[in-house]
């Protein structure tokens, strides 16, 4: 399938489709079109940029906060490839000299906290927001990389963790509000999820990932295109955050779960098996080695396109999730 077929519909992807289309053939082993590229030698790379006023805002949370949650964004991304971090460069630029450097301390200490040294970058001065762009490098150890093209009709689909607190703080801030100290934890440092690797792998096997930044929604969106499957999430599967309920009404608190974005957890397929089929299997042997809760939230079949079944039986687009140009 060509890179224009892995991507799914939207103006950022028509964007990017524009770029890419007649670059040169490379040896990497993964190009365009995933979390991440992997290179001949079995290197993971990925960048991200994160921009005041459209990916936080230093009132929220402070301009070392931003810069750690930029790089533990970024990280995310190798999590997602089933990859763990070495490296990070950051490009940083804005027009305030103690803001970029108060950004790239929270750059290298978010960093730090994984494993992945600061080991370059750049600085600029510019008029316009604060702008952290990281790049991160990881290895896969040997192992094959998770694909967002690798689901296959019959696999069972999980998530990492829970969903829609990241989005919470974010309602609750736009709402003049104050959001508790759980939901802005979760919007501040969110964890890219390299500890539960190794137990993914083992007790699941998973084919396909990709980190939840959009969204469920959204994401679960991008797998289907990047496969060519139907995705079908169960909405009564979705694991809402606690902190999202309790400050949300219930069915707010889904909408985000679904829409909101910046969770950062993984989406994962995985063929059926006696320990991932299970109603304890897989999701306690996940939790049991990594301490990372996993739940069962639906499964892939023939097709094309993304589905939420709600608990009457009903089924309809799964719409929805973040889109810097809106939908197309």
């Amino acid at each position: 399938m060509t890179l224009s077929g892995r991507l799914a519909d939207g103006a950022e992807f028509d964007a990017i489709r524009a770029i890419v289309d007649g670059a040169r053939a490379s040896d990497a082993a993964v190009g365009p079109g995933d979390d991440a590229a992997v290179l001949a030698d079995g290197t993971v790379v990925s960048t991200d940029v994160a921009v005041e006023g459209v990916h936080f805002r230093a009132e929220w949370i402070g301009d070392a906060a931003a810069g750690e949650r930029a790089v533990r964004a970024a990280l995310s991304d190798l999590a997602a490839m089933g990859a763990h971090p070495v490296a990070v460069f950051a490009s940083l630029s804005g027009p305030d000299r103690e803001r970029l450097v108060r950004a790239g301390i929270g750059v290298r200490q978010g960093g730090e906290a994984f494993g992945a040294s600061l080991l370059g970058g750049d600085l600029a001065r510019a008029d316009g927001p604060l702008t952290i762009g990281v790049t991160v490098l990881g290895v896969l150890d040997g192992r094959r990389p998770w694909r967002r093209s690798s689901a296959r009709p019959g696999d069972v689909l999980w998530v990492t963790g829970d969903l829609g607190a990241a989005a919470a703080a974010v309602a609750t801030w736009s709402s003049d509000g104050v959001p508790s100290d759980a939901l802005r934890d979760r919007f501040a440092r969110p964890a890219p999820r390299f500890a539960a690797i190794d137990a993914l792998r083992t007790h699941l096997d998973p084919r396909a990932a990709i980190d939840l930044s959009d969204g469920l929604a959204a994401d679960a969106r991008h797998l289907a295109a990047a496969s060519g499957v139907e995705v079908v999430i169960e909405a009564e599967r979705v694991p809402v955050a606690p902190a999202a309920v309790a400050a949300r009404s219930p069915d707010d608190a889904l909408r985000l779960a679904l829409e909101g974005g910046e969770d950062y957890e993984l989406l994962l397929a995985a063929a059926p098996s006696d320990v991932g089929e299970g109603a304890d299997g897989g999701e306690d042997a996940v939790r049991a080695t990594s301490g990372v809760p996993l739940t069962r939230v639906g499964r892939v079949g023939e097709g094309r396109g993304a589905f939420l079944l709600a608990a009457d039986g009903t089924r309809q687009p799964l719409d929805g999730g973040f889109a810097h140009w809106g939908a197309s």
